[in-house]
């Protein structure tokens, strides 16, 4: 029951957000361009989609086919609306499904693409488990919290603590990608409109371009 009133709360609260993680078309399209050799026959996999606005993105710079996947239908029926607007139903199809048991057969994919949700599964147990769905040289693009300066606020250490404890500088993520078995291409940090434009919803605080808002 705890479970399910959480959902429904979080539900709620991000039902009429543009984004459900934080990002910005830009963001995703500057990722996607370091990511070779997508054309008319790859295949990508989005994990926990939302409403799909970087489906979206992904949708309307490739020519690939792509499977959004949301264990939430209204975002999915939201996303398929907007699809058919934008004439790319044809290549993006939603798919209910939850990340932590895709049903899909090894080897399906180029590229798995997971902004902002990658934290509900775990960073390792996501990229251990979502490893086999890769072609061989696939690729995988994600974004994860972390800290980016050395010294932190007390404030932000016990929220952080007390909300997801799994969160590391970025030196650590990128051995821990390591250790999961990829080879690191590039990586970039968000800026801080990906938090307060489309997901917090709210005017930016005055703070420096390298202040916390941005992790």
């Amino acid at each position: 029951m705890a479970n399910s009133r959480f959902d429904a709360l979080f539900f709620e609260l991000f039902d009429r957000l543009p984004r459900q993680g934080p990002g910005t078309d830009e963001s995703t399209r500057k990722a996607l361009e370091l990511v070779p050799n997508l054309g008319a026959c790859s295949q990508i996999l989005d994990i926990g989609s939302g409403t799909g606005a970087q489906s979206l993105v992904l949708a309307e710079n490739t020519q690939a086919h792509i499977l959004a996947v949301d264990n939430h239908l209204p975002f999915l029926n939201e996303l398929r609306r907007e699809a058919t607007r934008l004439g790319v139903s044809q290549r993006l199809k939603p798919c209910v499904a939850d990340m932590h048991n895709l049903a899909f057969k090894d080897g399906s994919f180029d590229l798995i693409w997971c902004e902002g949700a990658i934290y509900t599964i775990g960073f390792e147990a996501g990229l251990q488990s979502w490893q086999r769905l890769l072609k061989p040289r696939g690729y995988i693009a994600l974004t994860e919290v972390c800290w980016r300066e050395v010294s932190i606020p007390e404030e932000c250490v016990k929220f952080w603590e007390r909300e997801y404890e799994a969160i590391r500088d970025v030196k650590e993520l990128l051995n821990a990608v390591e250790e999961c078995g990829y080879e690191t291409v590039s990586h970039f940090p968000l800026p801080r409109t990906a938090w307060w434009d489309n997901l917090c919803g709210l005017a930016p605080l005055d703070l420096p371009e390298n202040g916390i808002d941005e992790r």
